[in-house]
C-alpha cells in the first residue's frame, strides 16, 4: 500500500509567506504606536515625580533651583535629596561609557534616538531627556524663567547667583517648569542631543520644537513619543499635547506660560 505524504507546494508556501508579510506590515505600525503611547505614559510619570521633588524643594527653600554654569550647579543636584535620583551620565568619549540606568530622568522614547546623557561644567554640556525653563522668553540677559534670580531686585552681576523666590511666580498653574528636551544634532555624528534649556524650543529656530530646523530633527522626534510632548508646570501638574500647545510663539496665551510674570513679552522673541 502506497502512503501519500501531504505537504505545501511552492506556490502555497509563497502565498502563505505573502499573507504573513501583509499581516506584519499592518500590525507593526500599530505596535509602534502602542509602544510610543506607553513611553509617553512613562515619561509623564517621570515628570510627575520630578514635580513632587520640585514642590518639596520649594516648600523647604521657598525658591526655585538655581542654574549656574560657572559653579557647575544644576537643578538635578538640588532636587536629588527630594527625588533620590541622579542624572544618568553617558560620555561622548568612546574610551569610557557609563550606561544610563532607568530613572526618573531617563525617558524610554529618548533612548530610541541614541541620545547622549552629558554632564559637564558648561551648561551646554548638560543634556538628556528633560530640560528646565531657565530663562523664559527674556533669555539670560533679562531672564523671565525659573533658573536665575530676579533682575528687578538684584544687581546684574548677582542674579546668576541668587535663586528666584517662590512668590515671584505669578501663576504657578500656568508656568512651565520642565519638559521633554528640544533636540539638536550632536556635532560630527548622527546622534541627537537634548537641549538643556527648555525655552530654546520656543525662542531659537535651531532648536525649534514647533518646526524642527532639519530633516534629522524631524526623524529624531518621530522616534520619541512624537507628536506629543510632556510638560511639567510649577504647581506639579503635567500636560501632554502637540508641540503647538506649548511652543507656538504666535499665540500670547502660549508665551505667557514661559514667564514668571505671566505676560507674553513678545518683544523679546528673536
Amino acid at each position: 500500500m502506497q502512503v501519500r505524504r501531504c505537504g505545501f507546494t511552492l506556490i502555497e508556501l509563497l502565498v502563505v509567506s505573502a499573507i504573513i508579510a501583509i499581516l506584519a506590515s499592518l500590525l507593526l505600525p500599530s505596535l509602534a504606536r502602542a509602544k510610543r503611547t506607553a513611553d509617553l505614559a512613562v515619561c509623564k510619570n517621570n515628570l510627575r515625580q520630578i514635580g513632587l521633588g520640585l514642590r518639596m524643594y520649594i516648600g523647604d527653600h521657598h525658591n526655585f533651583p538655581l542654574v549656574s554654569a560657572a559653579w557647575n550647579v544644576h537643578w538635578t543636584d538640588l532636587l536629588e535629596p527630594y527625588t533620590g535620583a541622579k542624572w544618568p551620565v553617558q560620555t561622548a568619549n568612546a574610551q569610557f561609557t557609563e550606561i544610563p540606568r532607568p530613572s526618573i530622568y531617563h525617558c524610554p522614547g529618548y533612548a530610541r534616538i541614541s541620545g547622549h546623557y552629558l554632564r559637564a561644567a558648561a551648561l551646554s554640556g548638560f543634556s538628556g531627556s528633560y530640560a528646565y525653563n531657565v530663562a523664559g522668553i527674556g533669555g539670560p540677559d533679562l531672564p523671565l524663567g525659573l533658573g536665575y534670580g530676579d533682575t528687578a531686585s538684584t544687581a546684574p552681576s548677582q542674579f546668576y547667583r541668587t535663586p528666584l523666590a517662590e512668590n515671584l511666580v505669578r501663576n504657578p498653574s500656568d508656568m512651565i517648569a520642565f519638559g521633554d528636551s528640544p533636540l539638536t544634532l550632536f556635532p560630527a555624528s548622527t546622534k541627537a542631543l537634548g537641549v538643556p534649556l527648555l525655552e530654546q524650543g520656543i525662542t531659537t529656530s535651531t532648536y525649534s520644537a514647533l518646526v524642527p530646523g532639519t530633516p534629522f530633527a524631524k526623524t529624531a522626534l518621530s522616534k520619541r513619543h512624537y507628536p506629543n510632548w510632556n510638560i511639567l508646570f510649577v504647581d506639579g501638574h503635567v500636560e501632554s499635547g502637540k508641540a503647538r500647545a506649548f511652543f507656538d510663539h504666535s499665540r500670547n496665551e502660549v508665551l505667557r506660560r514661559w514667564n514668571r510674570d505671566n505676560e507674553p513679552h513678545r518683544e523679546f522673541l528673536n
